[in-house]
């Protein structure tokens, strides 16, 4: 599974209905896509909202982003950041197939 974080642009004064939007199309489509511990958060700055999930493959996020969530209204733009846990320990394996 991956990490995605998506930045989402608004209509202004849109946010609050394109938040409650896009946890409708989560909670009705986001298993289906593969998405998971999915998380809707305000923002200041260049965008008005993050969702931040977990997709079980690259290609489930794009089909998502592309499928569900560029068709809710008032939503003017988006940008997708994947994330990877390249800094989680890791474990040891023994060359011969022994731990």
């Amino acid at each position: 599974m991956l990490w995605s974080f998506i930045f989402v642009q608004c209509e202004l004064g849109k946010a609050y209905e394109v938040a409650g939007a896009i946890a409708d199309v989560l909670e009705r489509f986001g298993e289906e896509y593969g998405a998971f511990e999915e998380q809707i958060f305000s923002v200041s700055g260049e965008h008005d909202i993050l969702i931040k999930a977990r997709f079980v493959a690259p290609d489930n996020l794009g089909r998502f982003v592309n499928e569900k969530l560029h068709h809710i209204p008032n939503i003017r733009g988006t940008k997708t950041i994947i994330a990877f846990n390249a800094f989680a320990p890791r474990q040891k394996v023994d060359p011969e197939g022994q731990r």
